[in-house]
């Protein structure tokens, strides 16, 4: 029996050059919007959480995608991610 790993089920990691690119912009403006959240004090806990998992996602598919790292590269560090990203 030739089971698939999980996560060659998970659509996010079968998206196409032109939907990965969309989905980072999106990612890129969820982390604007999360961070605004959280600058103004809105549910500092909730914005933080969400700017967080949006983070980990983009660490996340970063290796799916070799052709859009560097948009991904750009989104984190724009963003303040200090962590090193590997290749």
């Amino acid at each position: 029996m030739n089971l698939l790993p999980l996560r060659d089920l998970d659509p996010i990691f079968r998206m196409s050059p032109k939907e990965a690119a969309a989905f980072i912009r999106k990612c890129d403006s969820a982390m604007k919007s999360h961070a605004s959240d959280f600058d103004m004090g809105w549910d500092k806990e909730a914005a933080l959480s969400a700017f967080e998992s949006v983070m980990a996602t983009l660490l996340e598919i970063r290796p799916a995608y070799p052709a859009e790292r560097a948009n991904i590269d750009e989104v984190l560090r724009r963003h303040g991610y200090g962590g090193v990203i590997g290749h």
